[in-house]
């Protein structure tokens, strides 16, 4: 065998991969993603216990696994966002924007010596 064959069938072994690796990649990037479910112990609510309330009063979509709560984690998110803000931050939220607008910072005293 020459170096021009070997090149050659070199070359065609390389392209073939490429478009083997390609197709892998296309495939999977098709394929739907298995969906991510949210439980008392991993929620984006951050309490297990708000978590398996929140289930349990049906304010987002859920089901039991044996003795485990799931919902999809797009609901819990969806549920989240739908939530008002809380007093506590409304409160906040206001002195916050009083502190803005108000007048001049203090003046510090002038140290007595």
């Amino acid at each position: 065998m020459n170096s021009a064959a070997v090149e050659a069938f070199a070359r065609a072994l390389a392209t073939m991969t490429a478009e083997l690796a390609a197709d892998l990649l296309e495939q999977r990037l098709k394929a739907p993603s298995a969906p991510r479910y949210a439980t008392a112990k991993n929620n984006p609510l951050g309490s297990g216990r708000m978590f398996l309330d929140a289930a349990r009063r049906g304010d987002f979509p859920s089901h039991k696994v044996g003795r485990e709560v799931r919902a999809l984690w797009s609901d819990v998110d969806a549920y989240i966002l739908s939530r008002p803000a809380t007093k506590r931050r409304q409160v906040q939220a206001t002195l916050e924007a009083e502190l803005a607008t108000s007048a001049s910072p203090r003046r510090r005293r002038a140290a007595r010596g």
